[in-house]
């Protein structure tokens, strides 16, 4: 794992309390929702809307396009080790089920819970989800768990399991899952031996030895030099939020991907600007000192099927890989953003929801190129994250503790805004107005809020939402109509903007404590509002009809 320190003792006291607080916090929530509105079965399942994954592949060679359906085999034995991650037996949980409803909610959520509510229970036999999902013993406790022996319990690529005797014991993922791993390891081998790109062979070869050690060091570098290829492939465990019992174990995830080349030339530019941006970030030298990573980029390109953890619930508009924090400060990263799921989710759910809830004076403010900047730049701040506090002590995450990934998301979420606005005052964006994000970006709190403050992102766009209200940066009228305040927009986002980052740089707990106990939650004239997007039936989120047949392959 990355470090075993002493300060992990109190964390397990801090974490106690602050899942306690955020179960709490969930079945309050849940309460005021489930008063408000019934939803039947075929409800749930209609919150989706369905999306084919199609793209052309029309400039494809006939290897590439086999190489392609090798790599959406391998994907698809990647769902078979995430449903164990997250619930454990799935044939056992589906032959009991004979509704059609019902086993379509199981299958888009990988287990019997609702990941658009706090994880709640949607089969009446069902209980809540372990916090630790299906990483620990379900009757693992966090005091016990500190006290265990093994070293490597704190891996983020090791189960914890109890023997016949129920004694306690670890077992790495590349021994847990031996038997899918060795079907993954052949689709990746064929489709290394099908690649007309010595360098994403290359990098193949490197990822099967990488999921069959559980090392992932040499296949991260040699993906973050990748540059030359046209389709890309990821594969193993990135995320850890499905563990939320100490949010350390990663759940195994796979994306099948075919590169913009177009699009991404268009904004592979705007990272050279880094350096240069992080300068005018609103904070002391002091807190502007580290270094961004050296070889980030930006990809953009089409999905052309998930599986795992990528797949589960409410689908990704882009990511930042590797996660591990050594190859982003050694490599770097790269911002992958999803055409055809940003396109997607904003004719079908961000358009509708604006109509409804913006004022119309700013409709012509809400605009697709903005959304696709909006996200673009949350994944572009991951390179902007203090790693390291000021004083040069411990790391960011360790001094902020549960509350780190929250704190991250915000960082993201606040510093988009103001570094976009910083490129149109250099005149580098010039098709849109910064108004334009703004306004979209207010149109999508209202899309992505509807996950729930469950997840970290959610309580971070919460967050940032009550923050902007409060300072009347974003106003409500009586009729629950929203507008923005656009030059009160830039004067409170760079507010917030400082305060992140002094929380990261300082490693301020309590004020990251206090900034999420005040702000973090969804209020009522707020829920209120949501139900109307509810009564009108607006997708919450999009699920894909996806696999070769889909592509035509």
């Amino acid at each position: 794992m990355r470090t075993i320190t002493l300060f992990i003792s109190l964390s397990v006291i801090l974490l106690l309390f602050a899942c306690n607080q955020e179960r709490k916090e969930e079945r309050q929530q849940k309460s005021t929702k489930d008063t408000t509105i019934t939803m039947t079965m075929k409800d749930l399942v209609n919150q989706y809307a369905v999306i084919d994954l199609k793209a052309d592949l029309s400039q494809l060679t006939d290897n590439q396009k086999e190489m392609i359906g090798e790599l959406i085999e391998a994907s698809k034995i990647v769902d078979d080790i995430f449903w164990k991650q997250a619930y454990g037996n799935k044939t056992e949980l589906i032959s009991k089920i004979t509704d059609a409803d019902t086993l379509k909610f199981i299958e888009i959520n990988y287990g019997p819970w609702d990941r658009l509510s706090g994880n709640k229970p949607f089969i009446n036999y069902i209980g809540k989800k372990p916090l630790g999902a299906n990483f620990y013993p379900k009757d693992i406790k966090y005091f016990p768990f500190i006290q265990l022996p093994f070293q490597d319990k704190l891996s983020m690529y090791t189960l914890l399991a109890r023997d016949q005797e129920k004694n306690l014991y670890t077992i790495p993922y590349h021994e847990a899952y031996k038997e899918e791993i060795e079907q993954i390891v052949k689709h990746m081998q064929k489709a290394a031996e099908l690649s007309e790109n010595e360098h994403f062979k290359s990098y193949l070869l490197k990822r099967i030895k990488a999921i069959q050690s559980d090392d992932y060091y040499e296949s991260d570098a040699a993906w973050v030099d990748l540059s030359d290829n046209i389709v890309d492939f990821t594969i193993g465990s990135f995320e850890n939020e499905e563990d939320h019992f100490l949010y350390l174990k990663g759940a195994y995830e796979a994306s099948v991907m075919l590169k913009d080349e177009e699009w991404t030339k268009r904004f592979a530019s705007y990272l050279s600007i880094l350096p240069d941006l992080q300068k005018e970030l609103p904070a002391d030298d002091a807190y502007k000192n580290q270094k961004i990573g050296i070889n980030s980029g930006i990809v953009v390109c089409n999905i052309l099927y998930n599986g795992g953890y990528s797949n589960a619930g409410p689908k990704n508009i882009a990511l930042t890989r590797p996660t591990d924090g050594k190859i982003q400060m050694e490599k770097g990263t790269k911002k992958l953003q999803f055409k055809n799921i940003t396109e997607a989710k904003f004719k079908k759910i961000l358009y509708p929801i604006a109509e409804l809830l913006i004022d119309s004076t700013q409709l012509k403010n809400i605009k697709a190129q903005s959304f696709f900047e909006n996200n673009l730049f949350f994944e572009i701040c991951n390179g902007m994250l203090l790693t390291h506090t000021i004083n040069g002590g411990k790391t960011v995450k360790e001094e902020l503790n549960e509350t780190y990934n929250v704190i991250k998301n915000l960082n993201n979420d606040v510093l988009r805004l103001f570094l976009l606005r910083k490129l149109y005052e250099k005149g580098l964006l010039e098709e849109n107005d910064i108004n334009d994000n703004f306004a979209t970006y207010l149109a999508d709190i209202f899309r992505s809020v509807r996950f729930g403050t469950a997840h970290s992102q959610g309580k971070a766009a919460m967050i940032s939402f009550n923050y902007y209200m409060e300072k009347e940066a974003i106003i409500r009228s009586k009729t629950g109509i929203y507008r923005v305040d656009f030059p009160k927009m830039k004067q409170v986002n760079e507010e917030l903007a400082e305060k992140i980052i002094k929380i990261q740089g300082d490693g301020n707990y309590k004020e990251a404590k206090d900034l999420i106990r005040q702000y973090g939650m969804v209020k009522e004239t707020l829920r209120q509002d949501l139900n109307k997007i509810n009564e009108n039936k607006i997708p919450i989120d999009i699920i894909f009809n996806q696999g070769k047949s889909v592509l035509g392959l």
